[in-house]
């Protein structure tokens, strides 16, 4: 994924990655969101999450045939009290459909009820984002950067 144009002009240093067939995950430190651009890079449907501040994680997706771009708050209290932005997003029932319809068109069978769990739960950032992967229906394994 390092060698696509958005990783690229992104920036940010790599720091971990995995894989779940096609499907990749790349932890970068800093940088700009790749997302738009990362997505006419492949053609494919994309989900960015970004960590403030260890507090919350700002997740945005997008789906190249269905057209949707969604976005949400993990640990929404924390983002709300964090005042860093006034549109966190939807609440977890109005992001739910969002969230199975793009792991249906990635290809994954997503956990409904774990997915709702997870937009309702407080927690760590890295926790949060690893269990909502999990729910969306992915099954990552680290690999060398």
């Amino acid at each position: 994924m390092l060698e696509l144009p958005a990783v690229q002009q992104a920036g940010g240093e790599p720091e971990w990655s995995a894989r779940d067939g096609d499907w990749q995950i790349l932890l970068l430190s800093c940088g700009l969101d790749p997302g738009p651009s990362l997505m006419a890079d492949t053609g494919a449907p994309v989900l960015t999450a970004d960590i403030v501040s260890g507090h919350f994680a700002m997740i945005d997706a997008q789906s190249p045939r269905g057209g949707d771009i969604w976005h949400c708050a993990l640990a929404p209290h924390a983002a709300r009290s964090y005042a860093l932005a006034p549109d966190l997003g939807p609440p977890p029932e109005d992001v739910l459909p969002h969230a199975l319809g793009w792991a249906r068109e990635a290809g994954i069978v997503p956990d409904a009820s774990a997915l709702d769990a997870i937009l309702r739960t407080e927690g760590t950032p890295d926790d949060l984002l690893r269990a909502f992967l999990a729910a969306l229906g992915f099954r990552f394994v680290e690999v060398p950067v």
